[in-house]
């Protein structure tokens, strides 16, 4: 049998919303950041061994995408503007972007 894969998982601008927690099943590293440059060439070092990103503000562009090999899903933690549109995603089939309004309680 084999063993669980453990995901990668950075987030880049944790400074916006809580940090977040995971299942306890879920094998995983978790690397946060409080904020990140718009800098593709900072993104791509943070990201670059990344099975899963999360971001609130931080712009995913295309050239980002095709410099993170490993990346798997883009979760993004906000409303309003895109930072992650569609169309760069349609040259990367395996990853799955995912966009979700963060709940305050």
């Amino acid at each position: 049998m084999h063993a669980p894969k453990t995901i990668n998982i950075v987030r880049l601008d944790g400074i916006y919303t809580p940090s977040l927690t995971f299942s306890p099943g879920l094998q995983h590293t978790y690397t946060e950041y409080l904020s990140t440059p718009s800098d593709v060439d900072i993104i791509v070092d943070r990201i670059k061994d990344a099975d899963v990103i999360i971001t609130t503000r931080i712009p995913i562009s295309a050239e980002t995408l095709e410099r993170c090999p490993r990346l798997k899903h883009v979760a993004v933690l906000a409303i309003g503007i895109p930072r992650v549109s569609g169309p760069q995603f349609s040259c990367f089939p395996t990853i799955f972007p995912y966009f979700s309004i963060p709940v305050l309680v």
